[in-house]
This record gives C-alpha cells, sequence and structure tokens, in this order.
C-alpha cells in the first residue's frame, strides 16, 4: 500500500474484461505481452445449474477437483473418462486491429488452450529463423478460424511486411491486470459449484464470468494431481 491508494475512489467500478472471441474467418491482432500468463483450469460441468463454468485450479492439495480426480485415477479411470476435464488455459493482451476487414481497434484478453497458443508459439521459432527477435509483438498476427465446436481450427500467419516494434501510442494503450481476470476459489467455492451454485451467486455478482474454456482449443484430459506430496 502506499500513499497513492489512500486517493482511490472507493465507489469506482472495476472495468469490465473484454475477451476475444473469434468470429469465423479472419482477424488481425497484435501482441501486447512479451508472455503470456498460464493456468491450469478446470471445467466444472455442474455448476451454473447446469451450464458449466471454467475455474482457475487452486493449485495446491485443497482443490477438491483435483480430489476427485486422484480418487478415480485410483480406481483406473483414464483421464477422457473421469468426472472433471482438465486444461491447461494461457492469457495475453492483445491489440484486435480488424475482423473479417472491419475495424475493431481495441485491447481485448485473448484466452485459449494450447491449440491456438501452440501455433503462437511456433511462429516465435520463424521469427528467430528470419533473423529477427522471437518477439510476437513485432508483427500483426492474422488467425483464420474456421468450422465451430470441437471442429474450430485455428490458423496463424505473420504479416512479414509489417515488422516493427510497438509505437509510442501502442505502449500506452490500457492492458488489463491478467492476474485478476478471474477470481481465486476457495476449495469451499468450488465445492459449491461442484453441487451445481451459480458461479455470480458464489463469488458476487459484480464480475465479468462470460468467458469459458473452449474445450475444442484445450489440451483436455490432461492428468494432474495436487494432491500428492511434491
Amino acid at each position: 500500500m502506499s500513499w497513492a491508494d489512500t486517493e482511490t475512489n472507493n465507489n469506482t467500478e472495476k472495468k469490465e474484461i473484454e475477451y476475444l472471441k473469434f468470429e469465423e474467418g479472419v482477424t488481425v491482432l497484435r501482441i501486447l505481452d512479451e508472455e503470456p500468463l498460464s493456468r491450469w483450469t478446470h471445467w466444472i460441468k455442474e455448476a451454473n445449474r447446469g451450464k458449466g463454468v471454467g475455474i482457475y485450479c487452486t493449485n495446491d492439495k485443497t482443490c477438491p477437483i483435483c480430489k476427485v480426480n486422484a480418487q478415480e485415477k485410483k480406481e483406473g479411470l483414464k483421464p477422457s473418462e473421469r468426472t472433471y476435464r482438465t486444461s491447461m488455459s494461457h492469457s495475453i493482451n492483445v491489440l484486435v486491429k480488424t475482423v473479417n476487414g472491419k475495424e475493431v481497434n481495441k485491447v481485448m484478453v485473448l484466452e485459449k488452450g494450447n491449440g491456438l497458443f501452440g501455433q503462437l508459439h511456433s511462429q516465435m521459432a520463424m521469427l528467430s529463423a528470419s533473423g529477427l527477435s522471437p518477439d510476437l509483438r513485432l508483427v500483426d498476427l492474422i488467425i483464420n478460424k474456421t468450422g465451430t465446436g470441437l471442429n474450430t481450427k485455428y490458423t496463424v500467419m505473420p504479416n512479414m511486411r509489417k515488422i516493427y516494434s510497438l509505437d509510442d501510442s501502442e505502449m500506452k494503450l490500457e492492458k488489463y491486470d491478467l492476474e485478476q481476470l478471474k477470481p481465486a476459489l476457495t476449495a469451499e467455492q468450488i465445492t459449491d459449484l461442484m453441487g451445481g451454485a451459480n458461479f455470480n451467486d458464489v463469488i458476487g455478482a459484480n464480475n465479468n464470468t462470460e468467458n469459458e474454456v473452449a474445450s475444442s482449443d484445450t489440451n483436455a484430459d490432461i492428468d494432474i494431481d495436487f494432491t500428492q506430496p511434491e
């Protein structure tokens, strides 16, 4: 805490998080962060009265979902056969420039799994092979989305005709605090969600919970277990 914090307006509303939800077709964007923030995510199908919700794992032995997964593992169930799905989720700030040729120019959060972010990472190697710094902030990225649901596919290409570091106006863009995208849930709150509770009821109605981890773009069914000793 600092003296500056004493002048903070307690009534200031939290900025609503705008997630990038890809439309079918071509999105052109510029990465704004040096690297993504990555977290383990669980999908709780019973939450929100059966509509489901994706949450961040507690990453420790208190996680009730990890306990269920650990028990089902002992019973011989494969990850794909278990009650709860686990995936790695990655978040990064991006400047969305155009969507299917229409100008957007908005800062949004891109949050997806290894499917898309693996392709983004591979573009860093391509930049390096071209004699450039492996920094995705150097180029506009052209992302083409085809299909829907489990048939969704993304193709990523850098625009090598526009290579430049972020300019002053882009450097000054207000970005989202990736650490604060979703609240850190307690084991008790996760248990309530497993029982069908509504997410907003559990954590408070002022949180933006519209973004969900899409199973079509995650490395679903990963076998992790935070209940075991290190």
